[in-house]
């Protein structure tokens, strides 16, 4: 939705990844399962939105380093898992990533990413 807020023009219809669906909005909508794989016009911004989260990931490696987020992204790897194990969990670090990742992209794959790391960091996630 804010994503949409952000635009110069309103859009006519609205294509969206998996099964997001956006009720708010009063336009004609699809949502598409694979839409990435399926569409350029939901493609293209899925990689933007990926590529700038992931650059906070790497960002945040410094503010939590031994996590591997700079390496794996926050995404539910083996070795992301072992630095849990070793680690432990951390409230904050949830907190703030998920905060981050707000900040920079209103896509499905930040929903995903969000739901992945407050699987991993479940103190105090929201």
């Amino acid at each position: 939705m804010r994503a949409i807020g952000l635009l110069t023009q309103f859009p006519d219809y609205l294509l969206t990844d998996f099964r997001l669906e956006v009720p708010e909005l009063d336009i004609p909508q699809t949502a598409i399962v694979k839409g990435d794989q399926k569409s350029l016009s939901i493609a293209a911004p899925s990689i933007l939105a990926k590529t700038a989260r992931d650059e906070v990931m790497r960002g945040l490696e410094s503010q939590y380093p031994g996590y591997g987020l700079g390496k794996h992204k926050g995404y539910g790897t083996q070795s992301h898992r072992h630095a849990l194990k070793r680690m432990g969990r951390s409230s904050n670090s949830s907190q703030d990533i998920q905060s981050q990742i707000k900040n920079v992209t209103a896509d499905p794959e930040g929903a995903k990413q969000s739901l992945i790391i407050r699987k991993l960091f479940p103190e105090g996630s929201q």
